[in-house]
């Protein structure tokens, strides 16, 4: 919960300069990270750059949009939308609207947590996988990635995936966002980072 953390205007800066803060701490130890967002206020760089933190660090992520309770319908499906825009590099975290007056929502907040840390936790079989990845590529532009023939999941928490190529290097990140995008639209990924490594030959 950002709330606190606002009063020090230096945060917004660098996130460097609360490194030490008991949040920053409790995102490192923790499994899952749940933002609490405000529904009155506008998205800030700080909670932009704790979403980024969380990412990098393959927690699973999940955006509490509180204060619901202060808004009308219209603005909420506005604010919604907003929250959606600010974070559209995060897609798979779900947003939850809640309200600490009204107990909205509240009761969702665990099913959600445990739903999350279930598909962080998330290993597919390999045959799944294999046949997963023969679809996604099939007929598809996808350069090294397309003449593959072996897919893997190196690890959990998160999901992370190494594909074997002749040259890693001839291997785009776009090539890579769609292999993602194409698993999360196959399997359940809500509310998870999934990580996609290229290896060549050894």
């Amino acid at each position: 919960d950002t709330a606190g953390l606002r009063r020090k205007a230096r945060v917004e800066e660098e996130i460097e300069s609360f490194a030490n803060m008991r949040s920053i701490q409790a995102l490192e130890n923790a499994d899952i990270a749940v933002l609490v967002l405000d529904v009155t206020r506008e998205v800030s760089n700080q909670e932009k750059k704790i979403v980024n933190l969380a990412i990098e660090s393959g927690k699973g992520l999940i955006l509490l949009l509180n204060k619901i309770d202060a808004v009308t319908t219209a603005q909420k499906k506005e604010r919604l939308a907003e929250i959606a825009y600010h974070f559209r590099f995060c897609t798979f975290a779900p947003i939850l609207p809640v309200s600490a007056v009204t107990r909205e929502g509240l009761r969702k907040i665990f099913p959600l947590i445990a739903r999350v840390q279930e598909n962080r936790a998330r290993r597919l079989p390999m045959k799944e996988l294999k046949n997963w990845f023969d679809h996604a590529v099939y007929g598809r532009p996808l350069g090294q990635i397309a003449k593959s023939k072996f897919i893997t999941q190196a690890e959990q928490l998160p999901p992370t995936f190494v594909v074997f190529v002749k040259n890693p290097k001839q291997v785009s990140v776009g090539q890579l966002k769609y292999l993602e995008n194409n698993l999360r639209s196959t399997f359940a990924f809500e509310g998870t980072p999934v990580r996609f490594i290229t290896k060549g030959p050894q």
